[in-house]
């Protein structure tokens, strides 16, 4: 999920780069073998992002997660609930801002 979100905040940072860019600069910046540090660090960011995630209301927290943990479409996530595409659109993207606000620093690790 940390990882979603991460690749959602690097899009929109660099909005001219295709989508496999982004993963490449993912991976580029994963050292092989992370130091104990930095590895804390991103269990931390992750476990605050669950911590968050935990507290939200319905339907905001499924719908993140099936989203975000389960990959599905957004069509598919508006026919489990039998609402509309955009309504799963609108409900994640909605997730999502609150998630980033509740965040310590207000941003994505």
């Amino acid at each position: 999920m940390a990882r979603n979100l991460y690749l959602d905040q690097l899009r929109k940072s660099r909005r001219l780069l295709p989508e496999s860019d982004v993963e490449e600069s993912l991976s580029s910046r994963q050292s092989p073998s992370p130091d104990m540090a930095e590895s804390c660090i991103k269990k931390e960011d992750a476990l605050s992002i669950y911590r968050i995630l935990h507290c939200l209301d319905e339907p905001y927290k499924e719908v993140f997660t099936l989203r975000a943990l389960g990959e599905l479409s957004f069509r598919e996530i508006g026919d489990i609930f039998g609402k509309q595409e955009s309504w799963a659109r609108v409900t994640y993207h909605r997730a999502r801002m609150k998630i980033l606000k509740e965040l310590p620093d207000g941003s994505l690790p």
